[in-house]
Order: structure tokens, then sequence, then C-alpha cells
């Protein structure tokens, strides 16, 4: 690779250019609309003219000083470039002032045995400064440039670069701080050696190491032995979760947009895993009616379902030109009107107005997704089973079900970082829909350490309505279990069962979490959840029975399903009914197997637990005789009196002298 010496163009660069800032006077000259959101920036600008500026203090609230210089710089730079001097003084005054800090950081990282001079404080300083160095450059004299100049390099470049990148200097590596805060404390300081880059020496060395740290952060496969993930799944997925999904691959494209403006891009922002983050984001998605947010979004780890889909990713992304006409559908359905200022990217709105399509379902080692169909208030059902590390809290085996616009059962998300809760509560398995043994879940202890043998989703099949797959969370729960498996299984767009399968070394108790949005009723072996709009019933069996307890706790709600008296092993099914219309679920047993009789919509299913499959036969194989089929099968599923069946990790299926499916190897199959 190849950085020119020379760069593309001049101030302004990062963000915009003189022609593009032209083009926008001559749209507003010419709306009524456009005057009038101009008018309401100035208002919004007026009331920060008098705003007192933050004082350096050593051990002060580098956020609340982040906040209110990002705020001005939003505000004061956009009006200078379109020709509005009024707040030239303000800006200026706040970059000096903010150039004058000692640091660009908390003092506390510091006080560590090997100190960190930066961090997240460090770059959205750092961005805001190289913004306004950038769009008010020819405001500034050349004393006062060499002022922010400076600063942009000490406070903010150098203590990046030297603690996340630079030989000899470096702190961090890949496999410790090699999450979201390795694109965002690489990306940004890239971003600001681009504003100074043609006035300071050495800019081509580190910008080439900046663009190499950030391509091997995209192709990073993990390290098992010290128990950190890949950053993306095989799908493009980022295993951080939804929230951090956005915020760090956002500004990781942010940047590489930002490199791609200032310089005549020869391949070097190609990143290939990037061109498949669109449909693992949108797999993610749920999109609903009847509200300003167009989706909610499947939240395990340190999220939420309301983290809106347009920024910064999508943005970011569409930006710096990612090819994605389904992608730009889906930004422009989730960012709604554009904004005055949006207009600098017009290009982004200019999409053929289709409704975006989103993956029927996505599978990884890691998370599964799977949805009816991709149009408003439709079911979709979301499941992860991947490592625990950081944003990634101790979950394995964990599901959310979206349902009629709603987040029914649902992930307790996340908290303030700084509250007790946060690592007492809401990382550990108590906080997700999950199976305590012993009222313990994976050890929690170990989210910052990751968890040393991950979860994966396993033997996934789909033909229609019908669908399953295993989240198999053995290893997460291998302190405890020989054997900790849930099957998911379909079978209409308004019925689930799930079937946890767990052995355990020593004779345990067993609890069923189910995590929920909604008020709960208990009737009998059923429980009926309802929202303003929807209802699901959830119908249990369990071959010891089991008891019920209503949980809370910090305005979370839960019930956990009890299974009577201690044993190695445990079975238990759990029917779930979306909807009104009413389903007859009955328990059914044989030898040595059990399971429901469902009658729904006019179609009867009959699925089966076969106990000889619990793995702890060796030589012998599970053959066993289900209500008539003779079958070797882990799980069946008859849907119909053999209409079509779910057959998993089965090579033997018979009925009435009659072989249905016959071959030497196990599989599962939709047949």
């Amino acid at each position: 690779m190849i950085i020119r010496e020379k760069m593309r163009g001049v101030h302004p660069r990062l963000e915009y250019t003189k022609e593009m800032v032209a083009g926008l006077k001559e749209k507003i000259a010419a709306s009524d609309e456009y005057k009038a959101e101009l008018l309401k920036m100035k208002e919004r600008a007026d009331e920060l003219l008098g705003e007192e500026l933050m004082q350096y203090e050593p051990y002060m609230n580098m956020a609340a000083a982040c906040g209110q210089f990002g705020t001005m710089t939003g505000a004061f730079t956009s009006l200078y470039l379109l020709g509005e001097t009024k707040y030239t003084a303000k800006m200026k005054e706040a970059a000096l002032h903010y150039a004058s800090y000692d640091m660009w950081c908390n003092k506390g990282i510091l006080d560590k045995r090997f100190p960190w001079h930066s961090e997240l404080n460090t770059t959205m300083l750092l961005h805001s400064m190289a913004c306004v160095y950038d769009t008010m450059y020819d405001a500034f004299t050349e004393d006062e440039r060499g002022i922010i100049r400076d600063a942009i390099m000490e406070k903010g470049v150098m203590p990046l670069f030297n603690d996340w990148m630079n030989p000899g200097t470096r702190v961090h590596a890949l496999d410790s701080m090699g999450h979201n805060w390795w694109a965002v404390c690489i990306g940004n300081p890239m971003l600001g050696l681009c504003a100074v880059y043609d006035e300071v020496d050495g800019s081509i060395e580190l910008l080439q190491n900046a663009i190499k740290a950030l391509r091997e952060f995209c192709e990073y496969q993990g390290e098992a032995i010290l128990a950190k993930p890949a950053n993306f799944d095989e799908n493009g997925n980022f295993y951080e979760g939804a929230l951090y999904f956005n915020y760090g691959i956002g500004e990781l494209a942010h940047c590489l947009h930002t490199y791609k403006n200032c310089f005549e891009d020869e391949g070097e922002s190609d990143i290939p895993v990037l061109k498949k983050v669109p449909d693992a984001f949108m797999a993610l998605a749920y999109p609903i009616s009847g509200s300003d947010l167009k989706y909610l979004f499947a939240d395990f780890g340190d999220s939420n379902p309301w983290i809106g889909g347009h920024s910064p990713m999508a943005k970011c992304l569409l930006t710096m030109g990612l090819d994605d006409e389904n992608f730009k559908r889906f930004f422009n359905r989730a960012y709604g009107k554009p904004s005055l200022w949006d207009m600098l990217h017009s290009e982004l709105y200019e999409y053929d107005g289709k409704r975006p399509t989103l993956p029927k379902s996505m599978v990884s080692k890691d998370i599964c997704t799977i949805r009816t169909s991709d149009e408003d208030d439709a079911t979709m059902l979301a499941v992860r089973c991947g490592h625990s590390w950081n944003h990634a809290h101790a979950d394995a085996g964990s599901f959310q079900l979206f349902h009629g616009g709603d987040q029914i059962f649902c992930d307790s998300g996340s908290c303030a970082y700084g509250n007790r809760n946060y690592g007492g509560y809401y990382t550990q398995s108590r906080a997700h829909s999950i199976m305590l043994i012993n009222g313990e879940g994976m050890p929690g202890w170990n989210v910052s350490r990751g968890s040393r043998l991950p979860g994966h989703i396993e033997q996934f099949v789909e033909d229609g309505k019908l669908c399953y797959f295993i989240a198999d969370a053995t290893g997460p729960y291998s302190n405890q279990c020989y054997r900790n498996q849930r099957s998911f299984v379909r079978l209409d767009d308004e019925l689930y069962v799930i079937i946890d399968d767990v052995t355990c070394y020593n004779e345990s108790e067993y609890s069923f979490l189910l995590h929920y949005r909604a008020d709960m009723t208990e009737d009998g072996d059923r429980m009926i959840f309802k929202t303003e709009r929807n209802r699901a019933v959830v119908t249990t069996t369990v071959d010891r029975g089991f008891t019920r307890t209503a949980e809370e706790f910090d305005g979370h709600k839960w019930v956990s399903l009890n299974v009577n008296g201690k044993d190695r092993r445990c079975a238990m099914m759990n029917a779930i009914v979306l909807g009104d219309e009413e389903a007859q679920v009955s328990p059914i047993e044989g030898m040595r197997w059990y399971g429901f009789e469902i009658k729904f919509k006019g179609n009867k299913y009959r699925i089966y637990y076969n106990h000889e499959a619990d793995g702890q036969r060796v030589h012998d194989n599970s053959l066993n005789e289900l209500d008539g089929w003779m079958t070797d099968a882990y799980v069946l599923c008859d849907v119909n009196d053999g209409e079509k069946m779910i057959m998993v990790l089965g090579s033997i299926l018979r009925k009435d002298g009659k072989s249905c499916y016959d071959e030497w190897k196990k599989q599962t199959k939709i047949l």
C-alpha cells in the first residue's frame, strides 16, 4: 500500500468539500422548508453562545467536557460552513480552551501499573477538535492553528497511536482491547491525522499502520487459549451485540470514509467483511408499525431493543461508498425524513423507494435469528449461544421472541456501567432466559475474562414454516454439565417449542428462567402473557413436575420454573403459542420418551424427545419406539400423522413395516 505524499483538496476535506457546501446553499435558497430549518439551527446555536466552558480539573468528568465541546462543534461549524460568522468567536474560544487542557482523558487511567494515556473520551475530543480545525481553518490565525494542531497531535493522535498501535510504546493488543475500542481508538486518530496531515512530519507511516491495524481488527479470528472470540462471525455479525455493532463498526466506517475523502483510495479501505455487515445487522432488526422508531433490535449483551437503525453504522457505510441498495432502503426507513444538513450527502436519500428485504433466517455458530416475514409486526426468534467476553454476557442459550410489534420475551439488557447492579445482575445468567443449575448459570465472574469453551448453534434446518436448531450451551456450563442442549422448534408462525436437555455431573436442581415484557397470569401448567396488543401462552411439561416463582429486580420481570427434586438429568419442554387463537396442548409420554401433542389451526403436531438419545449410551444405538415410529432420532416432530416430519440426529425412521428413512449416519432432516 502506498499513501500519497500529497492529499487531495484543501480544507474542508474530512467530512465535506467546498463544492458540497455550495450545492447545499443552493438548495436552501430554493426551499422555504430548508430556510425554516436553517432558522431553527441558528436558534439552537444562539442558546449555546452564553454557555460557560468547563474548566479543566485533574479528576474532572471528561465525558461532560466531550459532550459540551461536541455539541458546540456540531452547531457552530455547520453554520460557519454556510457563511454564518456570528458563532465564529465562540467556536474559536471553545477550541482554544479545550486545546489548553492538560490531557484529553480521565486522569485515573494513568494510575495503572502500565499507564494508559488515552481512552474513548480522547477520541471524542480529538474528533471534535479535528472537525473545528478542518471546517474553520481560515478563521484561525497561524499561531492559533499551531496551538490547535499541537493539541490534536500531542493530546489526541499520538497518545492514542502510542497506546494502541506504535512499536515501543504500545500497551494494548487485539487479544485484550481488540473489540469496539480498537476500531474507535485507532480510527479516530487516523481522522485527526488527516486534518493536519500535510503539516506534520511522519504522517505517511502513521497512516499506513493505522489502515493495517483496522484491517487486522476486521480479520481477527480470536484466540482460544486466551478465550477471546473472533470479532466477526462467518456472516459478518459483530459479537458484541447490536449497540456496539452500530457504534464500533460505525466509527470504523466513518474514519474510512474520511480517509477516502482525503486520498485517492487504491483499495486500502476495501475490507471484505464490511460487505457482509449489512445483512448481519439487518438480521437483528425487527420492523414495527405505529411508532416513529421503525425497528426494534435483538439486544443481547450490553444493548437495548431501541438502539435505532440509522446511526452511525448504516449511514457511515453507505457514505464511504458501500454499494448496497437494500441497505440504503433500510437506512432510509429507519432514519426517516432527512434534515437540512443531511443534504450534504443527498445521494444517501436517492433510492428506489422499495421496502428493504430482511434476511429470513441467519445462522452462525454464535447466533441465530429466524422470522416469519420481513413485514411489520411479524414474528422473530433470536437466540445467542457464543462466547461471553466484555459486552457479551453470561447468556449462552438465551432467546428473545418478538411478535405483533412487541418484544414479549426479552433480555434484561444493561445499565450504566458504574451501577453496582451491572456486574451483580445484568451480566449474569439470571438476567437472561436460560436454565439455572443449583441456582447458578454459567460462571458470571468470567464475563470479563471470556468463556474458554463457547456455545454453538447446531443442526439448523428450515422448510417453509418448519424450522429446528439446537443451542448447545454445554461449553460455558461445563463446570456443572456434561450436556446442556436447548432445542428450538418452529411449527407455525405462531407456535414454538423449546426443549431443554441437561445432564449434570452431580444430582442438581433445575430452574428455567423466562424474562418478559408483559403482564403474566398463571393457569395450571400454563402461563398467559399479555401486552396492550398481544398475547402469548406458555405451557410447560417436565417428567418430575415443577413449581413456579414470579421474580422481579430493578424493574425487570421473569418467571422461574423450578423442577421438583434433584437428579443428574433434566428434560423440560415449553410450548409457546402467540396470538389470540387457542391451541390444545397436551403432554404425552411413553417408554423412555415424552413430549407434547398440539392441535392448532387445524393441524396436529406430536413432538417427541427420545430419552434413549440423551448421550448416555455409547455402543447401543438410541433406537426407541415413539408412538409407533421406530427411530434412533434425538427429537422427532410429526406433523399431521406423517405428512411432514422433523427428524433430529436420526439414521432410521420406520412405521408399520415401512422404512421412511435409512442412512448409516445420523442427520437432521425435514422429511
